[in-house]
């Protein structure tokens, strides 16, 4: 996973109030957060960081849009409809996450 990944998963995680041991306590597993939670890759994660953040999301041929009240992420729908979606909502919620930690 790249650096850029890690910095969204992490915004992610915060935006839904859990800091890295947290989200691995919640897990229940003693290994990375980047292995375990992980929105990115897996529809599950997505879903419910979708549905704990009130995320909105319109789908057509060309984009995908992750949007809150104050947050908008399009993300490009390519080849893979379901990735362009997971990466919209981690980008929706990583700029919550970046205006929580901001206003700490």
């Amino acid at each position: 996973m790249n650096t850029q990944d890690q910095e969204l998963i992490e915004m992610a995680a915060k935006a839904c109030g859990m800091t890295v041991s947290e989200a691995l306590s919640r897990i229940g597993k003693p290994v990375s957060l980047y292995s375990q939670w992980n929105p990115l890759e897996d529809d599950g994660d997505a879903f419910r960081l979708s549905v704990g953040l009130k995320i909105n999301l319109q789908h057509d041929d060309a984009d995908v849009w992750a949007t809150t009240l104050d947050h908008d992420a399009i993300e490009p729908n390519t080849q893979d409809a379901y990735a362009a979606t997971r990466r919209a909502i981690v980008r929706a919620a990583a700029a919550i996450g970046e205006q929580l930690e901001g206003n700490v």
